[in-house]
This record gives structure tokens, C-alpha cells and sequence, in this order.
């Protein structure tokens, strides 16, 4: 139980992560465009 909980925690918050990681890569991206 506990264990199925942790997992779940932690698939969650890897989710999370890279849902940050992707916008932050696609803000940085748009942000050199707009650079150069």
C-alpha cells in the first residue's frame, strides 16, 4: 500500500519536472529567437 503511494508520489512528480523542463526549454528557445 504504502509502497504503490510512494510510487505514485514519485511518478508524479517526475511528470511534473519535466512538464517544467519542456516549458523552460521552449521559453529559453523562443527567448535565443528572438535574440538573433
Amino acid at each position: 500500500m504504502s509502497l504503490q503511494f510512494e510510487i505514485g508520489q514519485y511518478n508524479t512528480l517526475m511528470e511534473a519536472l519535466s512538464t517544467v523542463t519542456k516549458s523552460m526549454t521552449d521559453m529559453m528557445k523562443s527567448l535565443a529567437q528572438r535574440a538573433s
